[in-house]
């Protein structure tokens, strides 16, 4: 069996390290995607614990910003 003609062989070789360039560039770029989304997701849960103490300030039990003893409220 003889092997192809040499231009052949440049074009599968071309085309071998244009497809390795192309998967390493598709990792890097999975890998940066993972790392924003793992970003993404902190920062909506500190926007979300924020949100919920604001809630919490804004509409919690007036009687635990007052505390009031029991023995302060009996008049004399």
């Amino acid at each position: 069996m003889s092997s192809p003609p040499s231009h052949i062989a440049d074009t599968v070789d071309q085309l071998q390290r244009t497809l390795a360039a192309a998967e390493a560039e598709n990792d890097r770029l999975l890998a940066l995607m993972a790392k924003k989304e793992a970003q993404w997701e902190a920062a909506k849960q500190s926007l979300f614990e924020q949100f919920k103490l604001a809630i919490e300030r804004q509409f919690g039990l007036s009687t635990e910003k007052y505390r009031v003893e029991q023995g302060d409220l009996l008049i004399n």
